[in-house]
């Protein structure tokens, strides 16, 4: 399933919240990063099961658990990499889209992906987050 678009030009904190071996502390462990993300893309799975009889003429499914990911593209302020070298650990992400007067958003989970990406040559920072973390 493809990642639908969530969010475009957004005001956007992460916080880290360290490695995933324990619980996230999210007020010790990092300065939030606060950039413009350019996009948010959200993406919802669902776990299925054959459970259909021998005879049936048609497979029949049931659902049996749900996940969600994140993938953010941010406009970073300098050149380097704020989070690369941070797999695997807890991230906090608010967010709200520019245009709205709306409260931020937030989503937690674990960073399972990482891209520098350079799109006419802004410098951009990939992240895939993997919500509904063991510990989150």
């Amino acid at each position: 399933m493809p990642y639908r678009l969530v969010g475009q030009n957004c005001a956007c904190q992460v916080t880290m919240g360290g490695a995933q071996d324990g619980l996230p502390n999210y007020a010790v462990t990092s300065i939030p990063v606060k950039a413009l993300a350019k996009e948010i893309r959200k993406k919802d799975t669902l776990q299925t099961a054959d459970v259909s009889a021998l005879g049936d003429v048609r497979t029949i499914i049931q659902g049996l658990r749900g996940s969600t990911e994140f993938q953010i593209d941010l406009e970073v302020d300098d050149a380097g990499a704020d989070f690369d070298g941070f797999l695997g650990n807890y991230v906090r992400v608010e967010y709200k889209e520019l245009s709205t007067m709306a409260a931020f958003k937030v989503f937690i989970g674990i960073i399972t992906g990482y891209e520098l990406v350079m799109p006419d040559g802004a410098t951009m920072e990939r992240l895939t987050i993997a919500c509904d973390a063991n510990g989150a």
